[in-house]
């Protein structure tokens, strides 16, 4: 059996190596700290992966869920200017 004319033992390879790229970046992602940052112009708090110049950063954390819930916590990220 051939797809695209590719053996399909070689098309199995393929198609696992594919996958297994399009996994890595997620596990990347899970593996670099996030940060909760404060944009000190506008006030809005945001959950960053690179600390940002100009963005106060409020923590750091091993998930974005991690972030996300401390965010919800902080009483800087809850004001709003005025």
């Amino acid at each position: 059996m051939k797809h695209f004319g590719i053996p399909a033992a070689l098309a199995a390879l393929l198609i696992c190596g594919a996958s297994s790229l399009l996994g890595a970046p997620r596990e990347v992602l899970n593996e670099t700290p996030h940060y909760v940052g404060l944009d000190p112009a506008t006030h809005a708090c945001a959950v960053l992966i690179v600390k940002t110049e100009g963005w106060k950063i409020m923590g750091t954390y091993k998930s974005t869920e991690e972030a996300k819930e401390a965010m919800a916590r902080m009483k800087e990220c809850q004001e709003q200017p005025v």
